[in-house]
């Protein structure tokens, strides 16, 4: 098992890119993510590497995610929660996940997410990798 915790937050999928002379191009918000994903990974390389010594060619994952926000994002002055949808955020930080691990994202076959606050201020996803097994259908 694999914990990456602080793992950088993206932006949502509708802030991902944004139409210019008739292609999409990634915003300056999806740039700063991946710069964030690339400093990641090099301050996660010797975790990650001792990890994937362990592991078997073909092995699928299992990926929990809890995404940690502030909490004036999550609950309203009259403490109601707030729709804010992290099903949004996920591919994006399962692609980033990929690019760390240095693997096909096809390989996380399962998994959770949820949502948490922090009252400090930090906004962060918690992630946790486990090696599963595929489901038959009987």
């Amino acid at each position: 098992m694999l914990k990456l915790k602080k793992f950088p937050l993206c932006g949502t999928s509708n802030h991902l890119y944004m139409p210019f002379r008739g292609r999409l191009i990634k915003t300056q918000q999806a740039r700063s993510f991946d710069q964030l994903i690339h400093i990641y990974k090099i301050k996660s390389i010797e975790a990650v590497s001792n990890w994937k010594r362990e592991l078997g060619p073909n092995s699928i994952f299992n990926v929990d995610c809890v995404f940690v926000f502030k909490r004036e994002k999550i609950y309203t002055k009259k403490h109601t929660i707030k729709k804010l949808d992290t099903s949004n955020r996920l591919k994006q930080t399962l692609d980033g996940l990929a690019l760390i691990l240095d693997i096909d994202d096809s390989r996380f076959v399962s998994g959770s997410y949820s949502k948490s606050y922090c009252d400090n201020g930090d906004e962060y996803v918690d992630i946790e990798i486990s090696e599963t097994e595929l489901k038959e259908c009987k």
